[in-house]
Protein backbone atom coordinates (compact mmCIF):
# COMPACT_ATOMS: atom_id res chain seq x y z
CA UNK A 1 0.00 0.00 0.00
CA UNK A 2 1.00 3.39 -0.87
CA UNK A 3 1.49 6.13 1.37
CA UNK A 4 -0.59 9.16 0.79
CA UNK A 5 0.47 12.40 1.80
CA UNK A 6 -2.52 15.08 2.32
CA UNK A 7 -0.68 18.65 2.14
CA UNK A 8 -2.41 21.64 2.41
CA UNK A 9 -2.94 24.15 -0.80
CA UNK A 10 -1.42 26.41 -1.42
CA UNK A 11 -3.05 29.79 -0.81
CA UNK A 12 -4.13 31.54 -3.43
CA UNK A 13 -3.60 35.75 -3.92
CA UNK A 14 -7.15 35.88 -3.02
CA UNK A 15 -7.50 33.97 -0.50
CA UNK A 16 -4.49 36.03 1.56
CA UNK A 17 -6.31 39.07 0.44
CA UNK A 18 -9.47 37.74 2.17
CA UNK A 19 -7.50 37.02 5.66
CA UNK A 20 -5.64 40.28 5.44
CA UNK A 21 -9.32 42.19 5.31
CA UNK A 22 -10.90 40.17 7.65
CA UNK A 23 -8.11 40.97 10.23
CA UNK A 24 -8.03 44.47 9.66
CA UNK A 25 -12.19 44.20 10.28
CA UNK A 26 -11.58 42.45 13.03
CA UNK A 27 -9.13 45.00 14.32
CA UNK A 28 -11.26 48.02 13.62
CA UNK A 29 -14.21 45.89 15.43
CA UNK A 30 -11.93 46.20 18.19
CA UNK A 31 -11.29 49.74 18.26
CA UNK A 32 -15.18 50.30 17.40
CA UNK A 33 -16.32 48.34 19.79
CA UNK A 34 -13.57 47.53 22.55
CA UNK A 35 -13.08 49.74 25.50
CA UNK A 36 -14.85 52.63 24.94
CA UNK A 37 -13.72 55.89 24.95
CA UNK A 38 -12.59 58.31 28.07
CA UNK A 39 -15.67 60.20 29.30
CA UNK A 40 -15.50 64.05 28.34
CA UNK A 41 -16.45 65.97 31.37
CA UNK A 42 -19.49 68.46 30.75
CA UNK A 43 -18.59 71.62 29.21
CA UNK A 44 -18.85 74.36 31.96
CA UNK A 45 -20.85 76.17 30.03
CA UNK A 46 -21.08 80.22 31.76
CA UNK A 47 -17.11 79.18 31.30
CA UNK A 48 -17.41 78.48 27.60
CA UNK A 49 -19.53 81.47 27.45
CA UNK A 50 -17.12 83.98 29.47
CA UNK A 51 -14.60 82.78 26.79
CA UNK A 52 -16.25 83.35 23.99
CA UNK A 53 -17.65 87.09 25.42
CA UNK A 54 -13.26 87.70 26.46
CA UNK A 55 -12.56 86.88 22.30
CA UNK A 56 -14.61 89.73 21.55
CA UNK A 57 -13.86 93.20 21.53
CA UNK A 58 -15.36 96.87 22.74
CA UNK A 59 -14.79 99.55 20.67
CA UNK A 60 -15.44 103.63 20.77
CA UNK A 61 -15.34 105.42 17.94
CA UNK A 62 -15.62 108.94 17.21
CA UNK A 63 -17.81 110.68 14.56
CA UNK A 64 -18.46 114.49 15.53
CA UNK A 65 -18.52 115.09 18.52
CA UNK A 66 -20.55 111.91 19.65
CA UNK A 67 -19.08 108.16 20.07
CA UNK A 68 -20.22 104.86 18.87
CA UNK A 69 -19.86 101.96 21.24
CA UNK A 70 -20.14 98.31 20.24
CA UNK A 71 -18.70 95.09 20.66
CA UNK A 72 -17.21 92.22 17.49
CA UNK A 73 -15.33 89.65 17.09
CA UNK A 74 -13.51 90.60 14.33
CA UNK A 75 -13.09 94.50 14.46
CA UNK A 76 -11.57 95.71 11.40
CA UNK A 77 -14.55 93.66 9.68
CA UNK A 78 -17.07 95.20 12.60
CA UNK A 79 -15.23 98.63 11.53
CA UNK A 80 -15.27 98.53 7.97
CA UNK A 81 -18.66 97.57 7.82
CA UNK A 82 -19.68 100.65 10.18
CA UNK A 83 -17.98 103.28 7.86
CA UNK A 84 -19.39 102.07 4.56
CA UNK A 85 -22.79 103.00 6.04
CA UNK A 86 -21.31 106.13 6.97
CA UNK A 87 -20.60 109.09 5.07
CA UNK A 88 -18.25 110.67 7.52
CA UNK A 89 -15.12 109.19 8.98
CA UNK A 90 -15.32 106.74 12.02
CA UNK A 91 -11.94 107.12 14.50
CA UNK A 92 -11.32 104.11 17.12
CA UNK A 93 -10.31 105.67 20.07
CA UNK A 94 -10.42 102.85 22.53
CA UNK A 95 -10.42 99.50 22.17
CA UNK A 96 -11.28 96.99 25.58
CA UNK A 97 -11.02 93.12 25.95
CA UNK A 98 -14.77 92.14 26.55
CA UNK A 99 -18.07 91.17 25.23
CA UNK A 100 -21.65 92.67 25.24
CA UNK A 101 -21.84 92.05 28.87
CA UNK A 102 -18.66 94.78 29.00
CA UNK A 103 -20.40 96.69 26.25
CA UNK A 104 -23.63 97.28 27.95
CA UNK A 105 -26.06 97.82 24.99
CA UNK A 106 -24.16 100.59 23.74
CA UNK A 107 -24.79 102.72 20.77
CA UNK A 108 -24.50 106.43 19.88
CA UNK A 109 -23.92 108.50 22.60
CA UNK A 110 -22.35 112.59 23.11
CA UNK A 111 -19.08 112.76 24.35
CA UNK A 112 -19.86 114.05 27.76
CA UNK A 113 -17.04 114.79 30.20
CA UNK A 114 -17.28 111.63 32.01
CA UNK A 115 -16.97 109.46 28.91
CA UNK A 116 -14.09 111.32 27.53
CA UNK A 117 -12.36 111.00 30.53
CA UNK A 118 -12.67 107.32 30.88
CA UNK A 119 -11.54 107.17 26.89
CA UNK A 120 -8.49 109.23 27.71
CA UNK A 121 -7.44 106.75 31.04
CA UNK A 122 -4.79 104.27 30.20
CA UNK A 123 -4.92 104.63 26.24
CA UNK A 124 -2.43 104.09 23.36
CA UNK A 125 -5.18 105.65 20.98
CA UNK A 126 -5.99 108.82 22.79
CA UNK A 127 -3.76 111.04 20.72
CA UNK A 128 -6.46 110.25 17.97
CA UNK A 129 -9.26 111.38 20.07
CA UNK A 130 -7.81 114.81 20.63
CA UNK A 131 -6.96 114.96 16.91
CA UNK A 132 -10.60 113.56 15.87
CA UNK A 133 -11.59 116.83 18.25
CA UNK A 134 -9.50 119.46 16.83
CA UNK A 135 -11.09 117.87 13.40
CA UNK A 136 -14.33 118.32 14.35
CA UNK A 137 -13.82 122.09 15.57
CA UNK A 138 -12.25 123.21 12.55
CA UNK A 139 -14.88 121.19 10.40
CA UNK A 140 -17.45 123.67 12.24
CA UNK A 141 -15.30 127.01 12.51
CA UNK A 142 -15.06 126.64 8.70
CA UNK A 143 -19.53 125.40 8.24
CA UNK A 144 -20.13 128.56 10.79
CA UNK A 145 -17.66 131.15 8.93
CA UNK A 146 -19.53 129.67 5.74
CA UNK A 147 -22.65 130.47 6.84
CA UNK A 148 -21.31 134.19 8.00
CA UNK A 149 -20.47 134.63 4.74
CA UNK A 150 -23.70 133.81 3.25
CA UNK A 151 -25.77 135.67 5.66
CA UNK A 152 -23.44 138.76 4.71
CA UNK A 153 -23.94 138.02 0.98
CA UNK A 154 -27.79 137.93 1.23
CA UNK A 155 -27.65 141.29 3.41
CA UNK A 156 -26.12 143.14 0.82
Amino acid sequence: MSKITVGLPEESSISRRARELMQAAAQMRGAVYGEPPPRVPRVDLERKRQEKEMLHTVYFLYCCDRIKIGSASHLPIRMEQLQNASPLALILVKALSGGKTLEGGGEWFWLSPALREFILEDNCLAGKLKKAEEGYLNFLRDELKYMEEMHADQGD
